[in-house]
């Protein structure tokens, strides 16, 4: 089975990317309504996550096919692109990704990009969608996210609730468990961790969906009026019986977030005991939420990572390991 990786990647730090982004927001109909949570800068700022995360596959998944680098005209400076093209790693601008569509450029939005990615020229059957601030923590297989050629989803049930109360990452996943079945009472919420996906299934569903599908693609920004892409496909394929799901293990993966105060004391310590444990290899899968906010609470982060994702990779420029 071969198996490639999606990961988009933004650096919305870029003088030219936030004038682009300024302008849209200030000239478009869609600017007056787009939420706070959509357009927070953290949702645009790199922090060097990308190079972790290309080391984290490089070292702990050798089976993966390919990487396809999804990018805005942009390329990571800690990356020699030379070098990343020999060793699998490709770069899709947004104009090759939607090609036939440029009309719908530019995006801000990953649901736009999610929609548009089963797109992408010589991409795998079998692929799994990761986002620039995840990682593998230690060696891995594809069975953790294949099965006897099913892609396997760790995560809860949960029930729908009102669509204005609900965040807009949630509003996501409830739209997309109402567009399988509109009398659904309960949505999936997946662990916030990278996930198997099928092309062919995600071509089904643009043909059955392709008026919601274009407007997605269409949406500059999100709105909590959109299904999220890859939550469909999930819903899609576990309603259908070509996907399994459970629980994730406490092994599986780890979201590490930001949010919480630095003034708690519990929070600390679990952070530190966290960090400790991802330092040590032991989870499958990272989520590195808002970096800057948890470097705040925990200086030796990057430290930390470093070690979980392993020696710097041949691509990297500058490989000093921290």
């Amino acid at each position: 089975m071969e198996i490639d990786v999606v990961v988009p990647w933004v650096d919305g730090s870029d003088p030219k990317h936030r004038e682009k982004r300024a302008h849209f927001l200030k000239t478009t109909e869609e600017g007056a309504g787009v939420e706070a949570a959509a357009i927070d800068d953290k949702r645009f700022v790199q922090n060097d996550e990308i190079r972790y995360c290309l080391r984290s596959i490089h070292n702990h998944a050798p089976w993966v096919r390919r990487v396809h680098l999804i990018t805005d005209d942009q390329y990571p400076d800690s990356i020699d692109e030379r070098l990343a093209e020999k060793y699998g790693i490709f770069r899709v601008d947004h104009r090759t990704l939607f090609a036939g569509c440029e009309d719908l450029l530019p995006t801000f939005s990953t649901r736009a990009i999610q929609a548009m990615t089963w797109r992408i020229a010589g991409l795998s059957e079998y692929f799994i969608s990761f986002d620039d601030d995840m990682f593998f923590g230690k060696p891995a297989l594809p069975e953790l996210f294949f099965r006897d050629g099913k892609p396997i989803y760790r995560g809860a049930w949960r029930p729908i609730r009102g669509l204005q109360e609900a965040g807009i990452y949630e509003a996501g996943l409830m739209n997309a468990a109402l567009a399988i079945n509109p009398a659904a009472e309960r949505y999936f919420h997946p662990a916030h961790l990278p996930a198997g996906h099928r092309v062919s299934v995600f071509e089904k569903l643009a043909d059955e969906f392709p008026e919601r599908f274009r407007a997605i693609a269409a949406g500059r920004f999100r709105d909590r009026s959109q299904f999220q892409p890859n939550s469909l496909f999930i819903n899609h394929a576990i309603h259908h019986g070509i996907a399994d799901h459970e629980e994730p293990g406490k092994r599986f993966g780890k979201k590490i977030s930001g949010n919480a105060s630095a003034r708690n004391f519990k929070s600390r310590l679990r952070l530190r005991m966290t960090l400790r444990a991802m330092s040590r290899n032991r989870f499958s899968l990272i989520c590195l939420n808002n970096w800057p906010e948890v470097e705040k609470r925990a200086p030796k982060l990057e430290k930390a990572v470093a070690r979980a994702c392993g020696p710097a990779a041949p691509f990297e420029r500058c490989q000093v390991n921290v």
